[in-house]
């Protein structure tokens, strides 16, 4: 994404409010026949495929890149667009969820998401008691 940034911004010389990061909720499986496959597809029975970009031969924007991308354009760019939200999951690993409160984090530096189900800001702890902290090990 960076690059394409750059591209159009340096050599093509388009304003960067004038332009938009596509970021996709979907994505490829190469296991034959190679097909499209939606983000709710590729977490669907297994949950921490949510925080990866590929499992097997499938390969996607996990929440931490999607986050990623969120920031950059916020910081450089004139917004998102997303492509395509019936692909998206619902609930906690919801790709749009994760681009709600990144947008919404304003200058705050995001660097996990987590599972807030009581909307307190804060990880419900969830994750740690059955095994999962996305934040990483001994960390809320």
């Amino acid at each position: 994404a960076e690059e394409a940034i750059q591209y159009y911004t340096v050599e093509r010389k388009i304003p960067p409010a004038r332009l938009t990061l596509g970021v996709p909720f979907y994505g490829f499986d190469f296991t034959p026949p190679a097909r499209y496959i939606d983000f709710s597809e590729i977490i669907d029975g297994n949950p921490i495929n949510a925080y990866r970009d590929s499992t097997g031969m499938r390969y996607y924007n996990g929440i931490p890149t999607i986050v990623k991308k969120a920031v950059l354009a916020k910081k450089t760019l004139g917004g998102l667009m997303i492509w395509e939200l019936a692909c998206d999951t619902r609930g906690d690993l919801s790709l749009l969820r994760a681009l709600d409160q990144t947008l919404k984090a304003g200058d705050c530096e995001v660097k996990s998401f987590y599972r807030d189900t009581d909307g307190d800001g804060f990880t419900d702890g969830d994750e740690v008691k059955n095994g999962y902290n996305p934040a990483g090990p001994g960390k809320l």
